[in-house]
Order: structure tokens, then sequence, then C-alpha cells
């Protein structure tokens, strides 16, 4: 069985490295973004299994980069899960309408998240599964 494809976007090195191993150790084949333009383009050359963005990243907010994967259609339908230092009432309206699978606080509780993507794996059908979007020939 292939081990399910997860993208990390995460512009904090240190974390984005914590939970990359969590995950990796758990059975998950991670990649990792450090910004909105890198997410996009792996993104759309992996298509991962499911998303976990940071909404607080440089030069492209995680707002943009939820927008930008909601408008390609390949992308549209991965399940994002969304992580925030900061108060929740703008990120919370704003991911709610771009249609987030859900929305962490940080400090992100691995437990929490590794459950939240078993479950966003489930709406899938599974990791055997193709990924949404992805074209069967």
């Amino acid at each position: 069985m292939n081990e399910p494809k997860v993208l990390i976007v995460e512009d904090d090195r240190d974390l984005s490295r914590l939970l990359a191993e969590q995950l990796r150790a758990s059975g998950y084949d991670v990649s990792v973004a450090g910004d909105g333009a890198m997410a996009i383009m792996l993104a759309q050359k992996q298509r991962p299994y499911v998303i976990v963005l940071d909404v607080g990243l440089p030069g492209a907010d995680g707002t943009l980069v939820m927008k930008r994967l909601k408008s390609l259609i390949p992308l549209a339908g991965i399940p994002v899960i969304v992580i925030t230092g900061r108060p929740l009432t703008e990120d919370q309206e704003f991911m709610l309408e771009a249609q987030a699978y859900a929305l962490l606080r940080k400090p992100v509780d691995i437990d929490e998240l590794q459950a939240t993507i078993r479950s966003a794996l489930g709406t899938l059908g599974g990791p055997e599964q193709q990924p949404p979007g992805l074209a069967t020939s």
C-alpha cells in the first residue's frame, strides 16, 4: 500500500521539521513547503492527499494560498487542515467560507493533528484511493 501523501506548509523550520518527523514515523509520505508559492507548486506536482497549511506565511498569506488551491480544479478537493497561532475570529470565518477541512490552534497537538489527518483520509475512502483531482488514464 502506498503511504498517504501529506504536504506541510509552514515557515517555522523547527515546527515543520517536528511535524514532518512525527508524521513520517506514523507512515505518511511527507513533503514540506516554507512559503505559499512552493506550496502551490508542490501541490500541483505531488497531489497530496491532505495539506496542513499555516495561515501566517511570509509573502503569500495562508488565506491567499487557500484561495489559490480551491481555484485550481485538480487541487480543489484536497482536504486542507489549517493551523494558526493568530486569534481565531478572522481565520475561522475565512477558513469556513473557503471550506477548510479543520482549523487547529498552535501549538499543534500532534495526536490531534494525526486524528484530523486520519479523519480527512477517511473522507477520501482511505489512503488506497487516489487523491482528489488525480485523473485516471
